[in-house]
């Protein structure tokens, strides 16, 4: 899963990116809340070469892995912070009208950051 998401980053596919103004630390916390109610399973994260990055999988319907999901949260300016997400689907037969995608995520994290408000 992690590699998948490494992997991504490194051949340029980086999923899609929105510009919000929160302070990373924030973002962090709130990207980190979004893949947990949206992934099923523990949320991992990471600070290596590749930059700081979440990583977790949501359950497929008949498969133990359903979506591999990503987030990169990194300071845009001093009062903006970029987000990213990136979903991969590992099986095709395990998409439903539930299953997390990129748009999903960022319209999941601009509630939260709206709630938080």
């Amino acid at each position: 899963m992690t590699r998948d998401v490494r992997t991504a980053k490194a051949n340029g596919v980086m999923g899609t990116t929105k510009i919000y103004h929160v302070s990373p630390e924030r973002a962090w916390a709130l990207a980190k809340t979004v893949l947990a109610q949206d992934g099923g399973r523990a949320v991992e994260e990471h600070n290596d070469k590749n930059g700081r990055y979440l990583t977790t999988t949501s359950y497929g319907n008949f498969a133990p892995i359903g979506t591999v999901m990503g987030a990169w949260v990194e300071r845009f300016d001093n009062a903006n912070t970029r987000v990213t997400f990136y979903t991969e689907q590992k099986l095709p037969l395990t998409t439903t009208k539930h299953t997390p995608t990129e748009d999903r995520l960022h319209a999941s994290f601009a509630q939260a950051l709206g709630a938080g408000k």
